[in-house]
């Protein structure tokens, strides 16, 4: 029982607790500099850009969860984009926007996988198809089929992504490889 409970304890402290970021000296003497930019929008606009350059997500804690300006969403989701880490997405507090992470935090990494994390098959599939065209590799429709995540596991999904990788390449011997018959009878393959 003691046991049990040392376990839960850890995994909600680890679940709650943000990630930590160092950042250099110089670059916080970058960050206190910004506060001689001038107006309220000029100095903050230095903080944030400041931080993205060094990597400094932590920054984004700082910022308000709704604001005319940079939001704390928006800031992981640019910091999980410009570092190629995903796991900034997981501090994403909205549904839609830590989709909207996870799918941009994919195509800057290239890394197929990412799109498992995103929620609602149509938007997964979605991430997937971008990215066998940004990667230029149609074996990353394959992930449609192989991936636990996607309870169908039919062929449909898959054969969509290769015809639209068909689309955007040309390469129309791809035509192959489909199964299915609606997707095989599309204006490329017929």
């Amino acid at each position: 029982m003691k046991k049990e409970a040392i376990i839960i304890f850890l995994a909600i402290f680890l679940v709650a607790c943000k990630p930590a970021r160092e950042i250099s000296d110089e670059n916080k003497a970058k960050l206190e500099a910004c506060k001689d930019a001038g107006n309220e929008f000029d100095v903050k606009n230095c903080e944030y850009n400041t931080a993205l350059q060094a990597g400094y997500a932590d920054y984004c804690y700082e910022l308000p969860d709704e604001s005319d300006w940079h939001t704390k969403n928006d800031c992981l989701i640019e910091f999980a984009v410009s570092q190629k880490d995903e796991s900034l997405c997981y501090y994403v507090k909205n549904a839609d926007k830590s989709n909207e992470c996870f799918f941009k935090a994919a195509l800057s990494s290239g890394k197929v996988e990412v799109c498992d994390k995103i929620d609602g098959e149509e938007k997964r599939n979605n991430c997937v198809n971008e990215l066998a065209i940004k990667n230029n590799d149609v074996g990353n429709c394959n992930y449609l089929y192989n991936s636990s995540k996607y309870i169908a596991r039919n062929s449909l999904s898959r054969d969509n992504c290769v015809y639209l990788y068909i689309n955007h390449t040309g390469n129309v011997k791809l035509c192959k490889t489909i199964q299915n018959l609606q997707v095989k009878g599309l204006p490329l393959c017929r």
